[in-house]
């Protein structure tokens, strides 16, 4: 059967070449190396679930010596992945971790698998590989899970970890800086966070998430001019961009601009998240003498107060929630 898969191999009969390696796989010793061949064709086929069942038959033989076997480990993993069998596609990448011969291509795969579950050992994986390849993608994703993990405290100590060759990579990559300056205007840093966000803008320009840490940036800063001259200057002024209805409505209300707020105001309220930007549009309106409408905004969110305590964002935004909508009643 084995001389018979070959000749066939060698005078492209598909069909013949199959049927002797299924035959193998079936009737003799399911070894790694004929499963590989039997999911190599399957795959050239087009059938990835064939070619992941083929190699399931060998797993017996596999798994007693992970080392030995690295390119069936890592088929096997990619075809579990692409064919939604997401524990089985965790298995061979641990197994491929623990045995230390883990690519950088395999830690990327593994941390993408849990990053929802686990965005702490998703992150050190990243970190790893990063290390490893010095792709500066793989930092900025470092960063951004142990942000959503809530551990400010790893995250300064990771980025204190960074080598000075390190930081002045890192500093080229436009999402690494958005995170950076994110962390250091949670920290207070705010003219540091600027140069950072300022620094992304240009690497990056027209990013509508990048102008939108902008411009929160130059509220905090209280740099007036310069929110102006972004606001105004900013392509999705006439409103055509989400991501940029709040931080615009902010700024303007920053400037004591109501008027020029309205329009934010109105797109973020009426897109269903955070109830304090409907408050918030009330009193635009109001500054603006439309008290009557300002009144049955606040007569809404009053009516669906429950609602939107339990939507607050956290604590101190239901704080500031039940302060605004508890003198409606």
């Amino acid at each position: 059967l084995e001389l018979l898969a070959a000749l066939a191999e060698r005078t492209g009969d598909i069909a013949t070449q199959r049927a002797a390696l299924q035959a193998l796989l079936r009737d003799y010793e399911a070894t790694p190396a004929v499963a590989l061949r039997l999911a190599a064709l399957e795959y050239g086929r087009g059938d990835e679930r064939a070619a992941y069942a083929a190699l399931r038959v060998a797993v017996p033989l596999a798994q007693g010596d992970v080392k030995g076997h690295l390119e069936f480990w890592t088929a096997y993993a990619e075809l579990a992945r692409a064919t939604g069998r997401r524990d089985d596609a965790l298995r061979a990448y641990r197994l491929l971790i623990d045995s230390g011969v883990a690519t950088d291509e395999v830690l990327i795969n593994t941390a993408a698998l849990i990053e929802d579950d686990d965005p702490r050992e998703a992150a050190r994986l990243y970190d790893l590989a990063w290390q490893r390849s010095g792709r500066a993608d793989l930092a900025a994703q470092v960063l951004y899970l142990l942000l959503r993990a809530g551990d400010a405290a790893q995250v300064r100590a990771w980025l204190a970890n960074q080598t000075p060759a390190q930081r002045t990579l890192l500093e080229s990559n436009a999402r690494f800086l958005m995170q950076r300056a994110t962390i250091r205007l949670a920290d207070g840093q705010v003219r540091a966070a600027l140069a950072d966000a300022r620094r992304a803008d240009a690497l990056q320009p027209n990013d509508a998430s990048i102008e939108a840490l902008l411009v929160w940036t130059l509220i905090a800063a209280r740099d007036a001019p310069a929110l102006r001259a972004q606001l105004t200057a900013s392509t999705h002024a006439n409103g055509d961009e989400p991501q940029l209805w709040g931080p615009s409505a902010a700024g303007w209300l920053a400037l004591q601009e109501p008027r020029r707020a309205i329009r934010f105001l109105r797109l973020q309220a009426g897109s269903g998240g955070d109830p304090l930007w409907t408050l918030s549009y009330a009193d635009a309106l109001e500054q603006l003498g439309q008290r009557d409408l300002a009144w049955s905004l606040r007569r809404h969110a009053w009516l669906r107060r429950g609602e939107a305590l339990k939507s607050a964002p956290g604590p101190a935004e239901r704080l500031d929630l039940q302060r605004r909508i508890v003198p409606l009643a």
